[in-house]
């Protein structure tokens, strides 16, 4: 698609000069579709998707929807944390979370098996991640330690 079109000052001063002069109701018409254009700044391609979202919907499409939100989630988020509330007990006292016992619950709680990521991402949505410390650098020269 091609970067939106930024219209000048002097642009638009023409096309209201335009709009007051029109001597017929095609020529108004058209003037104002660019007025439109250039006030509302929709792309022709936006303009495009609205007549036919009216066309195959009709006037309902007027009405604001929510954009976003989690249209396929197993559990909510007040579940979510119930369900996660022992284990960050547990993980508290130990210092540990163990991801399969978690997912062991979830898939308890849903009543069907879920991929790993999906309880990875509730655990992300909850603040949760791993923070695990390396053993040794990867690169460490244990010799060259040992020398120095």
């Amino acid at each position: 698609m091609r970067p939106r079109q930024q219209f000048t000052e002097q642009q638009k001063l023409e096309v209201k000069h335009a709009l007051k002069s029109a001597t017929s109701k095609e020529e108004f018409q058209r003037v104002q579709a660019v007025l439109l254009r250039m006030e509302l700044g929709l792309h022709t391609a936006s303009v495009w998707k609205i007549h036919a979202r009216f066309l195959k919907e009709g006037a309902a499409i007027f009405k604001s929807k929510e954009h976003g939100g989690r249209h396929r989630e197993n559990l909510s988020i007040a579940q979510e944390r119930k369900l996660l509330k022992p284990f960050f007990k547990e993980a508290e006292r130990s210092g540990m979370l163990i991801v399969s016992s978690v997912k062991v619950a979830y898939e308890k709680e849903v009543g069907y098996e879920v991929p790993s990521s999906s309880v990875y991402r509730m655990l992300e949505r909850h603040d949760w991640r791993k923070i695990v410390p390396r053993s040794s650098h990867p690169k460490a020269n244990s010799e060259g330690r040992e020398a120095f």
